[in-house]
């Protein structure tokens, strides 16, 4: 539903001068043509429910515009009654009637002519009244859910930094890995949902460190196997974390619970959430969290060794392409990193 709904934004102009060309391609078959004006709801509630209403607004206008024009150039052949109003005038020109009669004639098609004109206007008032109405409704969702989203990153990025506060050598981590993330997804051409998921992913993807034994991950020596296997186990605590939040993260759990995978397939499966998909878009979501984790991992200075230098780091992470690091995400990474160094 919401890549349907992308792909509508994307190309709404396309599909509402479709529309509009199909409504007139229609009444002009019709010899009624007034009833079938309706059709012109549909493109304009479909641009107003997808890109809001200065969208929906230029579309109405168009639609009433070159109905009009029609309208005008042909009145005779938009309304029945004008068109036979019109066959009569020729008959009783042809056939000498009384002028009286000619005169009334005359009449009745501009009385008509007028309440065709009434009635585009009428037609025009609503569809660009439902424009700007159903618009605006969008418009106020729209601001309404960004206030929310905003709200939402904040309370991540302040849960990202009660986390890292038990280990002070790796504050901001989790935000450098999310923009260097998002940086890699933009790259890579990703559509702005997936690009959001994994800013949330990045943000939150240690987030299963806080059921770590807080010694381990403070030590400044190395660490025994078992402290090993426990801080290997984080992606998975992380992911189960994360499961109370489903509704919210559902697609965020897997960047969480793979980033630390070579490659996740298609074939993997999460437990307790099913319907997940590793598609390749996912692939490359949590692909991205992996290489912009590992970067700053290697850059960054640790109680037991120093950091890299970018352009060392940037080696590492190539050498390790088609392997541990997804072969399509370290080329977008190396483009991104190229800028900066």
């Amino acid at each position: 539903m919401e890549k349907t709904r992308e792909f509508i934004a994307e190309n709404i102009e396309r599909i509402s001068v479709l529309f509009i060309l199909v409504g007139i391609g229609i009444i002009h078959s019709v010899s009624d043509k007034l009833p079938f004006l309706n059709f012109y709801y549909l493109p304009v509630l479909l641009a107003a429910s997808a890109c809001g209403r200065k969208t929906a607004l230029l579309v109405s206008v168009l639609a009433v515009f070159l109905i009009t024009l029609y309208a005008v150039a042909m009145p005779s052949s938009f309304s029945v009654k004008i068109a036979d109003g019109m066959e009569e005038l020729r008959e009783a020109q042809r056939g000498a009637a009384p002028g009286a009669r000619i005169a009334a004639i005359e009449r009745q098609i501009s009385d008509q002519k007028f309440n065709l004109h009434f009635s585009l206007t009428a037609w025009g008032s609503f569809l660009i009244l439902a424009a700007i109405t159903v618009g605006t409704l969008y418009d106020q969702k729209e601001k309404q859910a960004e206030d929310l989203k905003h709200a939402y990153i904040g309370i991540l990025e302040m849960l990202t930094k009660c986390l890292e506060c038990t280990d002070q050598h790796v504050l901001g981590h989790s935000q450098r890995v999310a923009e260097l993330g998002v940086e890699i997804a933009r790259e890579l051409g990703l559509a702005d949902s997936a690009i959001e998921k994994v800013r949330v992913g990045g943000l939150l993807h240690d987030i299963g460190k806080v059921d770590v034994n807080v010694k381990a991950l403070q030590k400044s020596v190395a660490l025994s196997e078992e402290e090993r296997r426990e801080i290997a186990l984080h992606p998975v605590r992380g992911a189960e974390i994360l499961q109370s939040a489903e509704v919210v993260l559902r697609d965020v759990i897997p960047i969480v619970r793979f980033h630390h995978e070579r490659l996740a397939s298609e074939e993997a499966e999460i437990p307790h959430l099913p319907g997940v998909k590793l598609d390749r878009e996912m692939t490359l979501s949590i692909g991205t969290i992996a290489v912009a984790d590992a970067y700053d991992a290697i850059v960054s200075d640790r109680p037991y060794r120093s950091g890299k230098l970018p352009w060392q780091a940037a080696q590492e992470i190539e050498a390790n392409a088609g392997t541990q690091f997804h072969a399509e995400v370290v080329k977008a990474f190396k483009r991104v990193i190229a800028r900066t160094m």
